[in-house]
């Protein structure tokens, strides 16, 4: 059981700043680095208080280690999620052009196109005369 939990703890811990990381617009990557730190480090005393184990000796200094450093690896993990979110986006976006070309023949046709003041009808209802292509 205690591997399952750790497993939970686990998933805890790295899915919340992704979670962060991909539905913030502007402050994603530092909310996400401040909550993989704190989870970590939350996650952590939590699996030592299922476990009932004895203070060990290099607990101490492993958790000072982790407020002192975690927030680099939290950075490292954080912008990595971001650049995986926005390549896929990228990526997302090309493949929507790629299946709709710009066609700059519409774009020439709608500037050419006889306005309000020649037809006497508003834009995008083409006369009798006219032909749309």
């Amino acid at each position: 059981m205690a591997h399952v939990s750790n497993i939970v703890l686990a998933g805890i811990a790295l899915g919340m700043p992704a979670y962060f990381v991909i539905r913030s617009k502007r402050f994603g990557v530092l909310l996400g680095a401040a909550a993989l730190w704190l989870l970590v480090f939350l996650c952590e005393e939590v699996s030592y208080a299922w476990a009932g184990s004895p203070p060990q000796e290099y607990r101490s200094s492993a958790v000072e280690e982790w407020l002192m450093g975690g927030w680099i690896s939290g950075l490292v993990y954080c912008s990595l999620l971001w650049l995986l979110k926005e390549g896929f986006l990228m990526c997302w976006r090309g493949l929507g052009l790629m299946r709709h070309p710009f066609n700059s023949a519409t774009v020439r046709n709608a500037l050419t196109r006889p306005g309000p003041a020649v037809t006497g009808l508003p834009f995008g209802i083409v006369g009798p005369t006219h032909r749309r292509y």
